[in-house]
């Protein structure tokens, strides 16, 4: 756990993370989605390539996690790069549901990962076996929001009632996530992907409103390594799948 930053600083966080989210709304909101590559002939990512990277920034952040001062300069650094790791698990994640053959496998296979992962992270996080979970069990957790609000009407002739059932299922999962890494955060920034997948803007609307919630609970500039993966992932994301190997 991070220590917080002096009191006199939050203030210049919170308006920070106000302006880069406004700004990068603006930058999404002038370029039609033809132009969106800026990077076109120098940083062209695969959905692979953006896996990989994913994985190299959460081994930097556990190494900083473990060996190298939050605040000091190398340890503020590695933990940027750490940030970008969520974001970009949870596109896929998403994606992963969205375009999957067998919902009910994909999902199976999360649960997997996530209880083979725990002891793991529970060692890593607090020495012993514990109720502390990493960030895989709190993706699982965030597919079922998504299930429970895409697939389970109860109620199909009463929407009301339909709706209150929807959201106490969701409810129950957002608590159940403060036991894991990315509490909270990573049940509902993929349910807003997921709500909102027709609309143009939903990586800058939902990472946004995300990174505002993340400096708000933790006030460090190395936090704002959470927004550049919607960077990458509207201007330099190429669509493409990349080179398939038995491990993708």
């Amino acid at each position: 756990m991070t220590e917080d930053a002096p009191d006199p600083f939050r203030g210049i966080f919170h308006f920070s993370s106000a302006t880069v989210t406004f700004l990068t709304y603006m930058v999404s909101k002038n370029y039609k989605r033809r132009n969106y590559n800026l990077c076109k002939n120098t940083l062209s990512f695969t959905r692979n390539e953006l896996k990989y990277l994913a994985a190299a920034c959460m081994l930097i952040d556990h190494i900083a996690a473990a060996f190298v001062p939050t605040l000091s300069v190398a340890g503020s650094w590695m933990h940027f790069f750490g940030r970008f790791t969520g974001p970009l698990m949870v596109y896929f994640i998403v994606e992963g549901y969205i375009h999957t053959h067998s919902l009910k496998r994909y999902i199976a296979r999360m649960g997997l990962f996530a209880v083979i992962s725990w002891p793991c992270y529970s060692f890593f996080a607090t020495g012993h076996l514990s109720t502390e979970f990493g960030v895989i069990y709190t993706l699982f957790l965030g597919i079922l929001a998504i299930w429970a609000y895409d697939k389970f009407p109860l109620f199909r002739n009463f929407k009301p009632l339909d709706t209150i059932w929807k959201w106490t299922i969701i409810t129950a999962l957002f608590v159940l996530s403060s036991f894991g890494d990315w509490a909270y955060i990573d049940v509902l920034v993929p349910l807003g992907l997921y709500i909102l997948k027709d609309k143009k803007h939903r990586i800058f609307i939902v990472y946004g409103v995300a990174q505002i919630y993340y400096l708000l609970t933790s006030p460090h500039w190395f936090s704002l390594g959470f927004l550049v993966p919607a960077f990458l992932l509207t201007f330099c994301y190429n669509g493409k799948s990349g080179r398939q190997s038995r491990f993708n």
